[in-house]
């Protein structure tokens, strides 16, 4: 994902229930709003963007269901959708 000053491209995404995510988020010009994306949902704590470089977050979904993320200001935002894709 890109992360703008005030976007973030793509802000929306498929993963699937219990398969880990490795989620590479590239300075695309962000700003104070969009330096750090949050999720209480998905992760704790915040994911810090690094300027000029490349941030990694892992995380495993843990419940299916639609995930909102965004700034850590509240502004900016995308989702997380998890499908759960096992056999019954």
């Amino acid at each position: 994902m890109e992360a703008f000053s005030r976007r973030y491209s793509p802000n929306q995404f498929t993963v699937r229930l219990g398969v880990p995510v490795r989620w590479e988020i590239f300075d695309a010009g962000f700003s104070g709003c969009t330096n750090a994306i949050v999720s209480r949902e998905l992760f704790s704590g915040q994911i810090s963007l690094v300027r000029g470089g490349m941030a990694v977050a892992e995380f495993v979904p843990q419940k299916e269901g639609t995930f909102r993320f965004s700034c850590w200001m509240g502004h900016v935002s995308g989702t997380f959708k998890v499908i759960d894709t096992r056999m019954n």
